[in-house]
């Protein structure tokens, strides 16, 4: 009985091949994300990344700022701040394949915001 179980292992393991080949997948070129917690803050970020090649993409965020704590229940002071960023950043991909995995992401950031004391 372990001979005849261990033939049947050994059969089915050299047909079984259990790893995925990555050329095989269909790889999404670009993506489009929101950050759906930061309006909580008055803030709304929305990116776009696209693929170069498997491993390298370009990420292009952009965000529009509006606190204003008069519209708060429990503030202390009365100020608002309004403004814009963007930043464009490039993604090394180190373990994933395509926009997944861990990356390196060199990035410039401009932030131009208005602070507004009463």
């Amino acid at each position: 009985m372990k001979k005849l179980c261990f033939i049947l292992y050994l059969l089915y393991s050299t047909i079984v091949y259990s790893q995925v080949n990555n050329e095989s997948i269909r790889i999404k070129k670009d993506a489009f994300k929101i950050n759906i917690l930061s309006p909580a803050y008055s803030n709304f970020s929305f990116s776009f990344q696209h693929l170069f090649t498997p491993y390298k993409s370009f990420n292009l965020t952009i965000g529009y700022l509006d606190f204003d704590s008069r519209k708060r229940l429990f503030s202390i002071d009365n100020r608002r701040v309004q403004g814009f960023s963007i930043i464009p950043e490039f993604r090394l991909n180190l373990t994933g394949y395509g926009l997944n995995g861990f990356y390196l992401g060199p990035y410039l950031r401009y932030i131009n915001y208005y602070p507004e004391i009463e």
